[in-house]
């Protein structure tokens, strides 16, 4: 009885463990694949293996001349300490995705994708506090709203429209930077996976670019919804996005910040699943708005 417990036990621990089987590179033109607006094109997937999963995964092609990025702005308390916690200091106001998403469209903009994008703190008890302090860099209309104080992956929009994933700290020239928002570390690098295999399973959000900057891809995974999705570890955010076609990719802030939210025939559609259906305010949201 004991010898058929612990096999049990380790069926269930290797099918939640075990890395997603993946070949080849998935199909941009089959049936699954919804268009957005534009150049935009989307997928929504399900795993039964190795466990349950479920995502969705954005390709933006880059060459769109009508497409712009935007990046939560800078506070009007910026630089002053934490009222409840000087330690840190204000960065940013935090908010939802979708309130982010839904004051831009209110400003006129037809912004039709809004994403969760970097880690902040604090994140302690109560949990609700009104301001963040954005970890990495984040530039904002060519405003530099943080620095990074060490080389954080970065995803950034140049001043002439081209988009790259660079690694940034406070020394580095960021003068032709007209948007940038780090996560936590590359998953992805010239097609190689450069991060470590993990047990934790959690909600994640990830950025890639295929090797000739030409298509952005935007991934989100649902995670900690027992009989619905697990989530993923963070080395299968780097397998899923080089499957979706991404050459260099980032991990970024994950768990319940996790959100992806489209505007499709007019309305705001979430593409992830919340916990709850609980969704987080954050200290940093990248929108992609299409200008007609």
């Amino acid at each position: 009885m004991k010898k058929f417990v612990c096999l049990v036990v380790f069926s269930i621990v290797f099918s939640l463990f075990a890395k997603i089987n993946l070949e080849g590179k998935f199909d941009w033109q089959g049936d699954s694949v919804k268009t957005l607006d534009e150049g935009i094109i989307y997928t929504q997937m399900e795993f039964s293996e190795p466990r349950i999963m479920k995502l969705a995964v954005i390709r933006i092609d880059l060459a769109n001349p009508a497409l712009r990025f935007k990046i939560t702005p800078k506070s009007d308390r910026w630089g002053e300490p934490m009222d409840e916690l000087p330690q840190y200091t204000i960065h940013t106001e935090r908010q939802k995705s979708r309130s982010f998403m839904e004051n831009s469209i209110k400003n006129g903009e037809n912004m039709v994708i809004a994403i969760n994008g970097a880690p902040w703190v604090p994140w302690q008890k109560p949990w609700n506090h009104r301001y963040g302090q954005v970890r990495g860099l984040l530039v904002a209309d060519g405003e530099v709203i943080a620095h990074a104080d060490k080389l954080a992956p970065s995803f950034v929009v140049r001043k002439d429209g081209s988009c790259d994933l660079l690694s940034l700290d406070s020394k580095s020239d960021v003068s032709d930077i007209q948007q940038a928002i780090s996560g936590f570390c590359f998953v992805l690098q010239q097609d190689n996976l450069v991060v470590g295999d993990s047990e934790q399973l959690a909600p994640r959000t990830g950025y890639g670019l295929s090797k000739d900057r030409k298509y952005l891809y935007l991934l989100v995974i649902d995670g900690r919804q027992e009989n619905y999705s697990m989530g993923s570890s963070v080395y299968e955010v780097g397998q899923l996005l080089s499957f979706f076609g991404a050459s260099d990719a980032i991990n970024m802030d994950g768990g319940g910040s996790t959100t992806l939210l489209i505007r499709e025939s007019g309305e705001i559609k979430k593409l992830n699943h919340h916990k709850n259906s609980v969704e987080r305010s954050v200290a940093a949201t990248m929108g992609i708005i299409i200008d007609k």
